[in-house]
This record gives C-alpha cells, sequence and structure tokens, in this order.
C-alpha cells in the first residue's frame, strides 16, 4: 500500500510540471504595413510557467523572457501597451488558455516605422525545454 502511494504522488508531481511546461504552436495570419498585405505565420512558443520564462523560435537561442502575467484563463507573454507608451521597439502577445487563440502587435522600426498584427490559435506539445545560452564570454 505504501509503494502505490508513492507512486500516486510521483505521477502527481509529474504531471504537475509537465502542466507548467509546455510548448505553443501558434499558426494564423500576420498583417503588416512593411510588406503590405496578409500571410502565414508559425509561431514555437516554449513556455515555462514555473519559472515564469518563455522563449519562441530562433530567439531562443538569445535567452529567456520573463511572462509578463499568467492568469487562469490567459498568458500576456509581454506588457500591454498602452496609450501612454512609445510602442517603438514593443510587442504585445498573448493566448486565450481556453481557446488556444492568439493574438500579437508588434510596433517597431524596420528601417521605416512598421507594424504587424497576428491572429491565430495555439495547440499544445510536448515541452522541448529551453537551450544552453550561447554566450562569448
Amino acid at each position: 500500500m505504501r509503494s502505490l502511494l508513492c507512486a500516486v504522488a510521483l505521477l502527481s508531481a509529474s504531471s504537475a510540471v509537465a502542466a507548467d511546461q509546455f510548448d505553443l504552436i501558434c499558426k494564423g495570419v500576420e498583417t503588416a504595413n512593411y510588406f503590405e498585405g496578409k500571410r502565414p505565420f508559425t509561431l514555437e512558443l516554449r513556455v515555462d510557467l514555473e519559472a515564469g520564462r518563455y522563449c519562441y523560435d530562433e530567439l531562443c537561442d538569445r535567452g529567456l523572457r520573463p511572462i509578463f502575467s499568467v492568469e487562469a484563463s490567459r498568458i500576456d507573454f509581454d506588457e500591454p501597451i498602452t496609450s501612454d507608451d512609445s510602442p517603438i521597439g514593443k510587442q504585445h502577445h498573448s493566448v486565450d488558455r481556453s481557446t488556444g487563440a492568439y493574438t500579437r502587435f508588434r510596433f517597431a522600426p524596420y528601417g521605416r516605422i512598421g507594424f504587424s498584427t497576428a491572429d491565430g490559435n495555439c495547440e499544445p506539445a510536448p515541452f522541448k525545454g529551453f537551450p544552453d545560452p550561447k554566450t562569448k564570454f
């Protein structure tokens, strides 16, 4: 009986970790003024809710970012952009935890001032882990 209780406790602990660490594969449509139109996008987010960190796509090699907020209904990866902010060089992206709906707004200089928005849907995938940061020293 004692070994059964230990097995159940270990299984519960590993399930809790698995629920806090996951990848999200997001697909949808991006609209931007710097390429003047719409195009499909795919984004792979690696998320660790317990550590409060995430990364995405090839930027995972550059290091981890802090998650701005986690709620029962949504994850805000970046601080929302307000009208008081200078939006240059900022982005905000979030995912609805119930539906998987993904939204992003990015405002950044790309040779000229540019913006993009993205709407799509995310599906969970097994957590790949975070890569070791590539540093020179």
